[in-house]
């Protein structure tokens, strides 16, 4: 954008807690962007109703409405384009796209994993299935991953990474809890030095450059 804010879409399904977290830093000043789509294929997701919340355009795409997953992946993309998006930032969207999507916004795509990659990633990776094979192996330290997307599940460039420990008497639902909050700081964080332009990809390491000129 000419006035130096980068426009942001989230897709999410869900509460969209992590969305929230960036929506508090953007409204202190803190992140050089503007959330101006939230879409998602669950009409009931309450991320839907935080953004309408604070003036938010949204869009509803019900995956099964899509005789194909291409063809939700191209209303998806149209939504973005619509909506002149520079950065999609994944919210807990639990649907798998296209490269379609990926190949359109190909360094401008973020997702946030519940774990410290590349361990305790991949398909069927997600939600609490992440804790409990965390718990199950053994690890004293868990914790969570910002990424930008690629056509390999869980296996973009790594952005940011925060750890949380894993505790003795941990159960999914209490390391998720403890994981959760680092989320809420990681994925900010990712987000604003995106929008501050400190971030460059050199294969598979993300360069964090140096404070943005006043």
């Amino acid at each position: 954008m000419g006035d130096g804010v980068t426009r942001i879409g989230v897709l999410a399904s869900g509460g969209g807690s992590n969305m929230q977290a960036i929506m508090d830093r953007i409204d202190a000043g803190e992140i050089r962007g503007r959330i101006v789509l939230v879409a998602s294929d669950q009409p009931a997701a309450f991320a839907l109703e935080r953004a309408r919340c604070a003036g938010i355009a949204t869009a509803v795409l019900p995956y099964h409405d899509s005789p194909s997953r291409g063809a939700f992946t191209a209303a998806i993309l149209d939504a973005l384009r619509a909506a002149e998006v520079e950065l999609v930032v994944l919210a807990g969207f639990m649907r798998m796209l296209t490269g379609e999507l990926e190949a359109a916004y190909a360094g401008r795509m973020m997702n946030i994993h519940p774990a410290l990659l590349p361990s305790f990633g991949g398909p069927g990776m997600y939600g609490h299935h992440v804790h409990e094979a965390v718990l199950a192996y053994g690890a004293k330290v868990s914790g969570c991953t910002v990424h930008f997307v690629t056509a390999d599940v869980d296996g973009g460039p790594i952005i940011v990474q925060r750890t949380a420990p894993v505790l003795e008497d941990d159960t999914p639902a209490t390391l998720a809890a403890r994981v959760l909050a680092q989320e809420h700081l990681a994925y900010p964080e990712a987000v604003r030095l995106y929008c501050d332009g400190r971030l460059r990809i050199e294969g598979r390491r993300v360069h964090i450059l140096g404070a943005a000129p006043v």
